[in-house]
């Protein structure tokens, strides 16, 4: 059983579902940000039958790290302005429909993942970036090894 709230125990996931998540850090020789809440969405996608959100969000998630790496590298302002009006509006875009899953979790569970990754603060905005991030490292397992992480999910 793995927590991502100290002292409660609040998340449950599969076994398959967390060596799922260790071999995709494997894969990218690196440890996620938020490997708990990662399993989080992964269960609440299988249990309800959002391995399609599931699929968009992790896509976006890619594009949305990519997209920020070059608009940090662009010098060309009329390049740089409008990727960040589109960062802007698939930021948005992710961020409902990570409310969407979240919607479907405890209240405990909802109002950890809205204050860590969802408010308008400096911080959570910062944490989502983290979030993006690790999802990003997803989408790159599924290109790798030419699957659906949805597929490879399975139920509590």
């Amino acid at each position: 059983m793995l927590n991502y709230i100290k002292k409660k125990k609040i998340v449950s996931v599969t076994a398959s579902n967390q060596k799922l998540i260790f071999d995709i850090e494997s894969y990218s020789n690196r440890k996620f940000n938020y490997p708990d809440v990662i399993l989080d969405i992964f269960d609440c996608s299988v249990e309800y039958g959002l391995q399609w959100e599931l699929s968009d969000i992790i896509f976006t998630a890619k594009f949305l790290h990519n997209a920020l790496k070059s608009i940090k590298r662009t010098d060309q302002p009329e390049n740089r302005d409008k990727l960040l009006l589109e960062y802007q509006a698939k930021i948005e875009k992710m961020k409902q429909d990570l409310e969407f899953i979240c919607s479907r979790l405890s209240e405990e569970k909802r109002i950890f993942f809205r204050t860590t990754l969802l408010q308008n603060r400096q911080d959570s905005f910062a944490n989502l970036h983290k979030f993006i991030e690790d999802l990003s490292w997803v989408k790159n397992y599924e290109i790798d090894n030419n699957t659906k992480i949805g597929n490879l999910l399975t139920k509590n």
